[in-house]
């Protein structure tokens, strides 16, 4: 047990940490049993012991803000620089299970400055990063590999489970989160489904139909040359995800089968890509709707509130 948390300041959730806003910014603290996150309206918690795999990898920071990137806007020449420049920073990847054994994924970006007492936190706590993910975490990191429907719940119709993106190795942890998550944000908000289940869930009926994603190609890309040379920069900075959609109904009939890709051509951060991903997929479902029954349109919105507080 350590004797004093470690603490991080000017951290920003990217998106995940239980109970954050994405864009969150605060203060990161972790000790032997919780991390905890701080932000100027918002708080949340970690149990140490729900995580399942953790990841730190350098990054980049994001294109100049405040003072200095007004100027930079202002002056196309220092824009380039600063842009290409672009400070270090860490990306703390977190793979977490709530009450339930849901899978959640998070992403954090830190300084750099951070990086070894972080580590050192996480080495203390029994945790080794991996800076490769084994294919869905790998069978030891999946909660049982079993779907289980929670005793005296009653199967509902329509309803997806959505499993953490496979990759074998070509996609970096951290957008293995990002686009879990997506994926879980954009479902839900598409209406295709009238409850959207994460990975372990024990709540998970059985006659939930699933959705998988297995990564084909992920071409790295280069924010810095987006932001200093838009128009080059669309073709030889481009952040790109193809991956294998596939969709399964509950007697296990693959009935959408496609190739979809995410990417990332203009001014902005690589891991949007992530978000493209997701907003492909859901958009694939919505036009393959008609063809499969677990995927009907205009559900009875009876059970919405409870969709919006899965997670909470």
């Amino acid at each position: 047990m350590m004797s004093a948390p470690v603490v991080v300041e000017g951290a920003v959730n990217i998106i995940g940490f239980a109970g954050l806003a994405a864009g969150t910014a605060g203060r990161l603290e972790i000790d032997g049993d919780l991390i905890r996150f701080t932000g100027k309206t918002a708080y949340g918690v970690i149990p140490m012991d729900a995580v399942r795999g953790m990841s730190l990898e350098h990054s980049n920071k994001g294109l100049m803000r405040g003072v200095k990137g007004n100027v930079a806007s202002m002056a196309p020449q220092a824009g380039q620089i600063y842009s290409m420049i672009r400070p270090g920073a860490e990306t703390l990847t977190l793979f977490y299970v709530d009450e339930r054994q849901g899978f959640h994924g998070a992403v954090l970006l830190l300084p750099k400055t951070s990086r070894q007492s972080v580590l050192q936190a996480f080495d203390q706590a029994g945790i080794q990063p991996a800076s490769v993910m084994d294919d869905r975490l790998g069978d030891s990191l999946r909660p049982d590999g079993v779907r289980l429907a929670a005793r005296g719940h009653r199967p509902r119709e329509h309803s997806v489970r959505i499993n953490l993106p496979g990759s074998n190795g070509k996609l970096p942890p951290a957008f293995v989160a990002a686009t879990y998550e997506e994926l879980v944000v954009q479902l839900r908000k598409s209406s295709m489904f009238e409850t959207v289940w994460r990975q372990g869930d024990i709540r998970s009926d059985d006659d939930a139909s699933m959705l998988d994603l297995d990564v084909t190609q992920y071409k790295k890309g280069n924010a810095g040359v987006r932001g200093a040379l838009p128009v080059v920069g669309m073709v030889a900075g481009k952040t790109l995800i193809r991956a294998d959609l596939r969709f399964t109904d509950a007697q296990g009939t693959v009935v959408v089968q496609r190739e979809v890709k995410g990417s990332v051509r203009m001014m902005g951060e690589s891991i949007a890509a992530s978000k493209s991903l997701a907003q492909r997929v859901s958009a694939a479902l919505k036009k393959e709707a008609g063809h499969f029954e677990d995927a009907a349109l205009g559900y009875d919105t009876s059970h919405a509130s409870e969709i919006a507080n899965q997670d909470r």
